[in-house]
């Protein structure tokens, strides 16, 4: 397992104990968590165990699947049977749907994806490379291997070069390069999420330990290496982030504090206080993403209400509402992010 603060799935570990004391029971939510109950202990065994590190599988012959501009693409981390991820590929205007296809070529333990408006899809995966699937391809294209540290978060840029969150930076690559043009370390630690607005601005999340530091969306300039700004009100652990056609800023936020184990703050272009939280329908948020016509996906990979079932659902959000639809995605397992076909940028 890798430690605190390197993972969503990790994250889910690290605040386990949280879930209880907002359930009663008497961990701290922050610091050191002392001796694990044995419940917490079987339900991380059977929930979070990942796969021994091992060669990408080698799978031969599946079919392609045809595109539309309507496709949710799902990380599961892991599947059914614990072992191994995928993505799932799903019709996004149908009600509950199941999936229209499953990539599992060239992954291992997936965290996050991201798609380009030509449909490349990228899939970042915890074992230390980027999976990259040609438009409606289930088989892998490449793997990206070259980088900073681990890929945990992948985003397209307005010039649709991919840019990777690996930790301990953050990585651009030139469209169909498997080599990074750049690298950004300043103002990075523990980055879980990255993202540009329609002005070119990048927005990367630091999900940083507990009782170390807080955590922080720090703000680039376009083109700079450097941040010029940094927003930590309202931020706790930001997993996820996504901005709409406004360029308002959303983050998720992995906390108790509201009694649903987690939230969505909404920042205004140019703020570093957010104007709007969403709590309705969200657990455990990973990961956001929007469609052309500004409706909000979120995917929820927590409990609900903070009880011992699991929450993995993708919600749809209209524009500008705070309320989820009914429309929903509940065939899901150990969900970690979600990328919308085509997407507003680049």
């Amino acid at each position: 397992m890798k430690s605190l603060g390197l993972s969503r799935k990790t994250l889910f570990i690290s605040i386990a104990a949280a879930w209880l004391t907002a359930c009663g029971a008497s961990q701290p939510l922050f610091g050191a968590p002392g001796a694990m109950p044995q419940s917490l202990v079987n339900l991380r065994t059977r929930l979070f165990t990942l796969p021994a590190p091992g060669p990408a599988r080698g799978v031969t012959g599946l079919p392609g699947y045809k595109m539309s501009n309507s496709l949710l693409y799902v990380v599961n981390s892991s599947s059914s049977s614990y072992e191994f991820g995928d993505v799932a590929v799903y019709d996004a205007k149908a009600n509950d749907p199941s999936p229209i296809a499953i990539i599992t070529d060239g992954l291992l333990t997936p965290d996050s994806d991201c798609i380009d408006r030509g449909g490349t899809l990228y899939v970042a995966d915890q074992n230390g490379w980027v999976a990259e699937y040609a438009r409606g391809q289930t088989t892998l294209l490449q793997d990206i291997t070259e980088g900073s540290g681990t890929p945990v978060a992948c985003t397209i840029d307005g010039k649709g070069n991919l840019w990777v969150a690996a930790l301990s930076a953050v990585d651009e690559y030139l469209k169909g390069s498997n080599q990074p043009y750049k690298i950004i370390t300043d103002g990075v630690a523990y980055a879980n999420s990255v993202v540009f607005d329609h002005a070119g601005n990048m927005y990367v999340g630091n999900s940083l330990a507990w009782e170390d530091q807080q955590s922080n969306i720090q703000v680039y300039p376009p083109g700079s290496n450097s941040p010029s700004r940094t927003i930590t009100d309202g931020v706790v652990w930001p997993v996820g982030t996504a901005v709409d056609a406004k360029n308002v800023l959303y983050v998720t936020n992995i906390t108790d504090t509201n009694e649903q184990c987690g939230d969505v703050e909404e920042y205004r272009a140019g703020e570093s206080h957010p104007f709007r939280t969403i709590t309705d329908g969200i657990a455990g948020p990973l990961s956001l993403a929007f469609n052309v016509s500004d409706r909000l996906y979120e995917l929820n990979g927590g409990f609900q209400g903070c009880v011992n079932q699991r929450y993995d659902l993708v919600l749809e959000f209209l524009q500008g509402s705070i309320r989820p639809g009914k429309r929903t995605i509940t065939t899901l397992f150990n969900p970690g992010g979600i990328a919308y076909y085509r997407p507003p940028l680049p």
